[in-house]
């Protein structure tokens, strides 16, 4: 009798799980995806490899004509935008944070669709990263079609900073 109380209490917790996976909303292309902020938003397969830009081409982008440029946004922790950022980008604040989903949504809203964009976070290896799914998918949701990933491998320290990229830092910072 107690094993069989047992099993039953662990096909209770398998199904509880099963279905704490299965929440989430419909994308835009149809797939499903979990909520902006929520912890299934750690799936490695937020965007494709075509939307990955390498820090050396966004340099080679960030030089050209102006009309050309990407928008760069920072979706990651305001301390770490402070210390160093890219020379341009925008800060939105945590993508893993409600607050900083909400500022990033707002801003969206005067932004043309087909604008090139260009996120980024550089916290820790991006396939860890906590801000760069719910932010990639907010805007993908929202309809932007010519939206990419910065690709930093492992942060934007060494990823980034160690290569001599240009950076920039907030003034008296």
């Amino acid at each position: 009798m107690m094993n069989l109380s047992r099993q039953i209490g662990s096909i209770f917790l398998l199904i509880i799980a099963v279905a704490a996976v299965g929440v989430g909303r419909q994308g835009t292309d149809g797939s499903r995806t979990a909520e902006p902020g929520s912890r299934q938003d750690s799936s490695p397969t937020a965007w494709s490899a075509a939307q990955l830009v390498q820090p050396a081409e966004l340099v080679r982008q960030l030089n050209g004509p102006a009309g050309s440029r990407p928008l760069v946004l920072c979706v990651g922790f305001d301390f770490l935008y402070q210390s160093a950022h890219i020379p341009g980008a925008l800060l939105y604040g945590p993508g893993r944070e409600p607050s900083g989903l909400k500022a990033l949504a707002d801003a969206a809203k005067a932004w043309q669709h087909d604008r090139d964009i260009v996120i980024y976070c550089g916290c820790c290896p991006m396939k860890q990263c906590p801000n760069l799914r719910p932010a990639f998918r907010l805007l993908r949701d929202r309809g932007f079609t010519r939206l990419r990933v910065l690709d930093l491998e492992r942060d934007f320290r060494r990823d980034w900073l160690q290569n001599n990229l240009p950076s920039e830092k907030l003034a008296g910072k």
